[in-house]
């Protein structure tokens, strides 16, 4: 019928001179459901695509709500509730959950509970979660585990370091620098290394140097 249409509007404008518009057909319908929560009838339009999800709110009953489209059941609604999805930490490989919210574009933040790692959870378009860590002003406030410790300690070289030596291991561990850096402050107060100064290492128990309260190595 709309190509028919196109052909009609074509051979007019032919005849006249005139340029008709042309009206394509709508991407969107009008749909009129119940909400699932109240019972009343709310109005709105829907995309026609199979997968088509649109967020919507109950003016009655103020309930967060979800239309969907599928090809069986056709639009209807459900409640916009927080899914609980499973990701894998990209710092340390532990496995744990977060509450997302169920709609494309979706965000949760969260901590993982073996290695401290902020992380952040999205909801892609076609509803698969995407993981990353989180950098933020706040990343040196993120509380370094026993097992965070270890990771950092094992990736550190013989001394002394190379300047930068911490971003290389935060890179290399997907965390913050600042993390790391504070990591091996505590690993040299441990008595695990010895502390640097200008690429040398030094030792309390050994002569002074100008300018150093530490004695080098």
């Amino acid at each position: 019928m709309e190509t028919l249409c196109r052909e009609v509007r074509l051979a007019a404008s032919a005849i006249s001179g005139v340029s008709l518009p042309f009206h394509r057909s709508s991407n969107r319908h009008t749909v009129e459901l119940p909400c699932p929560n109240c019972g009343k009838v709310l109005r709105f339009k829907q995309g026609n695509r199979a997968n088509s999800i649109k967020g919507i709110r109950c003016k009655e009953c103020d309930a967060r709500l979800l239309a969907r489209n599928d090809e069986k059941r056709g639009t209807y609604l459900t409640p916009r509730i927080p899914v609980e999805e499973r990701y894998e930490c990209p710092s340390c490989g532990a496995e744990g959950t977060l509450p997302l919210d169920p709609a494309p574009s979706g965000v949760a933040s969260g901590t993982c509970p073996q290695c401290g790692q902020g992380l952040t959870l999205t909801r892609t378009a076609d509803y698969s979660v995407r993981v990353r860590p989180l950098a933020h002003p706040s990343a040196s406030c993120q509380p370094i585990t026993g097992e965070l410790m270890e990771r950092i300690r094992t990736r550190l070289p013989k001394q002394p370091w190379p300047t930068g030596v911490h971003r290389e291991v935060a890179a290399e561990l997907g965390i913050s620098p600042s993390v790391v850096s504070r990591a091996i402050q505590e690993l040299i107060k441990t008595g695990e290394f010895y502390p640097q100064e200008n690429g040398v290492v030094l030792h309390p128990d050994r002569p002074k140097i100008e300018g150093s309260s530490l004695k080098p190595v």
